[in-house]
């Protein structure tokens, strides 16, 4: 009977080790995290990251703007975007839907009739216009103007330097026709008269220099060789071909018909023995500087340029006289002298 009892209570004793241990793993197994398997949001798959197109600026020159400018600015534009580590393109037509993905920075070189539409549709990229007027001020817009009183300016130059060199003063301009281009070619006729006065030669023929001679914009070859013909039949020995009329090929006609040459731009090889120099607007000094200073602060609204004079032959400018054409220049930019007379 003592034995039974004995056995009842270890049974029961084990039963209750059994029960309080199994308690205790329960209770240990509650703080083990358990990693579940989980599915990417695409169903499993591993998810990929976009990679956008580099940063991308655009050299936008259109089939009317100058080609000498163009060839003259593109280096330069060329170099600042390699060395901000941005991709490089040049368009001919530019507009919202065609520009290149993750566009930062354009630089147009007018006339870029469109470019004030992209200005409010496109304000995440920064424009450098060159030699584009009537464009509003915005906060991703600088501006380098060409136009307005700064051509006049520069044809007022143009003639002051070719009456200058011309002891007979038998000064021409070759213009274009319209509104912009009368005005343009009265500014030449202004400069030369400025330094001559009434412009008289001491020997025949005498005619009422300057003279001029009208062309239509995109005039064909044949119709600006008579323009030059005319001129030289009148005795005009030192002649400017205003912009938008300038082609190499008339340049190198000037000079082989022994003509000398006031130009806005790099002489072609035919007619550097002609050349007495350029009155260029100074968009090349300080530019690439201009365009570090868009890329790292913003646009800088209108930037104030001054004429320069370049490409000088020696021979035909001395120092005397670059010396007084840069005086005439810095009276002209202080509105001293107005180049149309108004």
């Amino acid at each position: 009977m003592k034995k039974d009892l004995a056995s009842y209570i270890f049974l029961i004793i084990s039963t209750i080790i059994l029960t309080l241990s199994s308690c205790n793993q329960g209770e240990d197994t509650q703080g083990v995290a358990t990693l579940v398997p989980t599915a990417s949001p695409s169903g499993g798959e591993a998810t990929s990251e976009v990679t956008l197109p580099p940063e991308t600026l655009v050299f936008w020159a259109g089939i009317d703007a100058d080609p000498t400018l163009a060839a003259e600015m593109e280096p330069v534009v060329m170099l600042f975007a390699a060395d901000a580590g941005l991709a490089y393109e040049r368009r001919e037509i530019l507009a919202p839907d065609s520009a290149p993905q993750n566009t930062r920075f354009v630089v147009a070189l007018g006339p870029a009739p469109t470019l004030g539409n992209l200005l409010p549709v496109m304000p995440e990229v920064q424009f450098v216009a060159v030699g584009v007027e009537g464009l509003p001020l915005t906060a991703n817009l600088t501006t380098l103007s060409s136009g307005g009183s700064e051509s006049y300016s520069q044809a007022f130059m143009a003639g002051y330097i070719a009456a200058m060199f011309d002891e007979e003063y038998r000064v021409g301009i070759i213009s274009l026709g319209d509104e912009e281009g009368r005005r343009y070619r009265d500014s030449f006729l202004n400069g030369a008269v400025y330094f001559c006065g009434f412009c008289n030669p001491i020997y025949p023929p005498y005619w009422e220099y300057p003279l001029y001679y009208e062309v239509s914009p995109g005039a064909a070859p044949e119709v600006w060789q008579q323009a030059a013909e005319d001129l030289i039949s009148k005795s005009v020995t030192t002649i400017h071909v205003a912009p938008g009329v300038a082609d190499e090929r008339l340049d190198i006609y000037l000079a082989g018909r022994e003509l000398m040459i006031v130009g806005t731009s790099i002489p072609p090889e035919g007619a550097k023995a002609n050349w007495i120099a350029s009155v260029e607007m100074g968009y090349l000094t300080g530019f690439e500087q201009i365009l570090w200073d868009v890329f790292r602060g913003g646009a800088l609204g209108e930037v104030l340029l001054s004429l320069e004079i370049t490409h000088v032959n020696s021979e035909y400018m001395s120092e005397g006289r670059l010396a007084h054409s840069a005086e005439v220049i810095e009276q002209l930019a202080n509105g001293m002298i107005d180049p149309l007379g108004e």
